[in-house]
């Protein structure tokens, strides 16, 4: 997906250091390549147990709730809602149904390619906690 609509900014949003963005960028190629080798088991590692993985529609005007019950509100931006928020035990689960074979709607793999594009990151609050894009 491409989207070029910065993250939003405020007072509880902090710019990451260049070196910290570095970073990113690179955890979001291993992540990419990990994915298009269908390596899950190595990409849920790279996981800690307090991920929150948001996949976001682009735009969804029509739409008021989102698929987990929260308010649109506590997204990255109101004209963005979740596809889909994953916590590790959910990603877990994905990944056990993906290698058992009976995932019929990946049958067979489909081929894929990721494209790491237009990386934003902030920092939420004084926190350690970021969110990427």
């Amino acid at each position: 997906m491409h989207d070029t609509t910065p993250l939003p900014r405020s007072e509880n949003l902090l710019d990451v250091t260049a070196d910290e963005h570095l970073a990113i960028q690179r955890f979001l190629y291993r992540e990419s390549q990990l994915l298009d080798e269908r390596r899950l088991d190595e990409w849920l590692n790279l996981f800690d147990d307090g991920v929150d993985y948001i996949v976001v529609y682009p735009t969804v005007p029509s739409a008021t709730s989102v698929p987990d019950d929260r308010p649109a509100h506590q997204f990255l931006d109101r004209s963005e809602l979740p596809l889909t928020v994953l916590t590790k035990q959910t990603m877990t689960l994905r990944v056990r149904r993906l290698r058992s074979g009976r995932a019929l709607d990946d049958e067979p793999p489909a081929p894929t390619v990721r494209l790491v594009t237009n990386v934003d990151a902030v920092r939420l609050g004084s926190t350690e906690r970021l969110s990427v894009r």
